[in-house]
């Protein structure tokens, strides 16, 4: 575990506190990194699940991607910004361009990672992408299970990028932290990278309403998500309380 830089507990999880240019230094410099993108949601799942939390405190770093967070931790005179996942992605990509970087992507749908590459083409030229694969609709194990089958031509890349949304990616990454590779979960960035979801507007980002925009693009899917979550933090202070 990387041990150059400090960390702030949020519920049960230490939250790395770095900044976007020195975490693209570590990732580009060195073969075996282990990142979880955090927001409020995967915060509160490692709340609930001692299992997930440890799966998740093991990682080399935790990045604060959710603005709720960095208001928290800007609260507690820690100057954290926000780095999320496509923050992450584009700048890792960017950067690792001169140092002959090269990516594998794990995860989304054969059409999506498609997609995703042509624009990464067209937007880095110079982009070295070594595979690409999709998993079918699986349990955890049996992804597992065939992504170690495909090991020698995963860790034939720099950085394995995961697309397999929380927890399943952060659970993927911890079953295979012993593959001598990068491993960053980052969620929806392959669809907003290949256009078939839209990422809200910088403009939202920043004012924190990035998750009022996904409940509105995608409200099936997130409403149970964002409306239980919001109720356990709700109960956090009390619960904790009743804990001392």
């Amino acid at each position: 575990m990387v041990k150059d830089h400090d960390f702030k507990q949020i519920l049960s999880t230490d939250i790395s506190l770095i900044s976007l240019s020195n975490f693209v230094n570590f990732i580009v410099s060195d073969k075996n990194f282990s990142v979880a993108v955090c927001n409020v949601n995967s915060l509160v799942a490692a709340d609930k699940s001692s299992e997930f939390n440890k799966i998740l405190n093991s990682f080399d770093f935790r990045v604060a991607d959710g603005m709720p967070l960095v208001w928290y931790l800007r609260l507690r005179k820690c100057k954290q910004e926000r780095l999320n996942g496509a923050k992450i992605f584009h700048n890792v990509i960017k950067t690792g361009i001169d140092k002959n970087l090269t990516h594998y992507f794990l995860g989304s749908s054969d059409d999506v990672l498609t997609k995703m590459k042509k624009n990464l083409y067209k937007k880095y030229p110079q982009i070295i992408i070594d595979g690409t694969w999709a998993p079918p609709l699986a349990d955890v194990k049996t992804i597992t299970e065939q992504v170690r089958l495909k090991r020698d031509e995963i860790e034939k890349s720099d950085i394995l990028w995961v697309g397999l949304g929380m927890p399943k990616q952060e659970e993927l990454i911890s079953m295979i932290e012993d593959f001598d590779i990068s491993k960053i979960g980052v969620g929806a960035v392959f669809e907003w990278v290949a256009e078939t979801k839209k990422q809200a507007p910088i403009v939202i980002q920043k004012i924190g309403f990035e998750w009022l925009f996904r409940l509105l693009t995608e409200p099936k899917r997130l409403w149970k998500r964002y409306f239980f979550d919001f109720i356990y933090l709700l109960q956090f202070p009390f619960n904790y309380r009743k804990k001392m």
